[in-house]
């Protein structure tokens, strides 16, 4: 599998996934696409925006290459949860 194709499956389960899940995911699909996160850490209290920021941070220094496999990895574990 690629990451195209793990992307555009992970978009078909993507509700069936809890939200831990969901925001790992994104944290990886950030990092392979756009690099670290340069955005400003957002208020606390935005807790959704806030969350999607430190998903993504987390994976500051992570290669693309690292990020896709990673993700790729990760949605076939997910295939045989779903």
């Amino acid at each position: 599998m690629d990451f195209k194709t793990a992307t555009t499956y992970f978009s078909t389960i993507v509700e069936n996934v809890d939200s831990d899940w969901q925001l790992h995911m994104y944290g990886l699909y950030k990092q392979a696409l756009y690099g670290d996160n340069q955005a400003q850490e957002p208020f606390w209290l935005n807790k959704k925006k806030h969350a999607k920021w430190k998903a993504w941070m987390v994976r500051k220094g992570w290669t693309s290459e690292k990020a896709k496999k990673t993700y790729i990895r990760d949605v076939e574990r997910l295939k045989s949860r779903v």
